[in-house]
């Protein structure tokens, strides 16, 4: 039985709403969460807000009612529900985009919010983070960013990442235990050099926006490196 070890650096990555983000080694936060989109609103009515979920699982279902139920509690306005399966919203989440989103719906943090951000398909808001930004730390801050500076997405939970690796094959290549992102990035591209995969495929390209990792897989390359999000 080969041993597998993890990297330590990559405990309790923080998340946001519901969108779970694509399993890769990656020791960036990957954060489900709210973004609102641009001229989603119209039909609900100015008392009814709109929110795109694909939290169909069970328990993410039952956490978003009661999220909802305290909102509708706190603000008087009602909030209509619309739930699609995870693969579903998230290979249709352009042309959800560019038809008559809801007004609230859940995606991914970072590259992934900015790519649409930049093309006007979600709106600022910055008036929530004058209220909320306390409470969160700089690395939240910056990855609920657009581009251009302005808020676009509020994150709303937790999940752990973790990225595991063959102890054999790092003793035998006299490989180090990366403690940072860099180290991590140099790892993977002497790894390329000694003909190994580091990691499973990149497909956050499909999605939305380039990856920040180039492609490390080949289909005949053994895979070093392989990470896992619950």
């Amino acid at each position: 039985m080969t041993q597998h070890g993890s990297f330590p650096w990559l405990r309790g990555a923080p998340a946001g709403a519901p969108l779970p983000a694509d399993c890769w080694a990656c020791p960036r936060p990957h954060w489900p969460l709210l973004l609102t989109a641009c001229g989603g609103g119209p039909r609900a009515g100015p008392d009814t807000v709109t929110f795109g979920s694909n939290g169909a699982d069970a328990t993410p279902k039952k956490a978003y009612e009661a999220v909802t139920k305290a909102f509708t509690q706190d603000s008087g306005l009602t909030v209509r529900t619309n739930t699609v399966d995870h693969d579903t919203f998230q290979n249709s989440i352009t042309s959800y985009l560019q038809g008559t989103p809801d007004d609230v719906f859940t995606w991914f943090a970072g590259y992934r919010m900015q790519y649409f951000a930049k093309k006007g398909l979600a709106s600022p808001v910055d008036d929530v983070w004058d209220v909320i930004g306390d409470g969160f730390s700089d690395a939240a801050k910056q990855l609920s960013r657009g581009q251009d500076g302005k808020y676009y997405f509020v994150p709303l939970y937790n999940y752990p990442w973790a990225v595991f690796y063959r102890k054999s094959l790092f003793r035998d290549r006299g490989y180090e235990t990366p403690a940072t992102w860099d180290e991590f990035i140099a790892l993977a591209k002497r790894m390329k050099k000694d003909g190994l995969s580091p990691s499973p495929p990149d497909t956050a390209a499909a999605t939305a926006g380039p990856s920040s990792v180039p492609s490390t897989t080949s289909t005949c390359a053994p895979t070093a490196m392989t990470s896992i999000c619950s």
